[in-house]
């Protein structure tokens, strides 16, 4: 596991070719083509508020990483501690050092722009029919938001299906949703695996 946080580590802080001029006397190469990667453990947080999260940090250039599950040595947690430790040093040099407040005021704005998409596409009559049909088999219908401008987005419902004959998470109707007209187009009505 520790050469999983070595490497992670040495990808996340190699190939730096931009200089961030936050602090002249401490200034560190921070290439910006480079996902600057958090690593993390335990339970994951609540779906919706991930995907927002994971749509504001690709926006940062910062990438999670889950590890592990809740069951970890104290070595571990020293390792990425010390890990994570490192890379928000980087983030805070690009980024300020009030980033976190910030990055999390910006994740509960996102949320409550998917929550309005998320709201839209709950009245479509597709969905309501899909999710009638997950839920009798004991499964649910979610949504993956993918954004497309400030106010659109392009949204996968998926969930548990057949693909070729076989039990899948798959994507079973693509929309676009834009959340300033409140209008929800239908783009694709086809199973694809996800």
């Amino acid at each position: 596991m520790s050469r999983i946080i070595a490497v992670s580590l040495f990808i996340a802080l190699s190939g730096c070719s931009q200089i961030s001029h936050s602090d002249k006397h401490t200034a560190v190469p921070i290439d910006t083509m480079i996902k600057l990667r958090l690593l993390t453990y335990g339970e994951p947080p609540q779906m919706d508020w991930q995907q927002a999260e994971h749509v504001v940090a690709n926006r940062w250039g910062i990438e999670y990483l889950n590890l592990a599950g809740c069951a970890v040595t104290r070595s571990f947690t020293d390792s990425v501690a010390e890990h994570n430790k490192m890379v928000e040093s980087l983030i805070e040099q690009k980024f300020g050092s009030s980033w976190k407040t910030t990055f999390t005021k910006e994740v509960q704005e996102e949320l409550a722009k998917q929550k309005v998409a998320a709201a839209l596409l709950d009245t479509e009559p597709l969905i309501m029919a899909k999710r009638t049909e997950l839920e009798k088999a004991g499964n649910g219908l979610h949504y993956e938001f993918t954004p497309i401008s400030k106010n659109q987005y392009s949204v996968s419902a998926n969930g548990w299906g057949q693909s070729d004959g076989k039990d899948a998470y798959v994507s079973f109707f693509r929309y676009v949703v834009d959340i300033e007209s409140k209008k929800v187009t239908l783009t694709r009505d086809r199973i694809t695996k996800e």
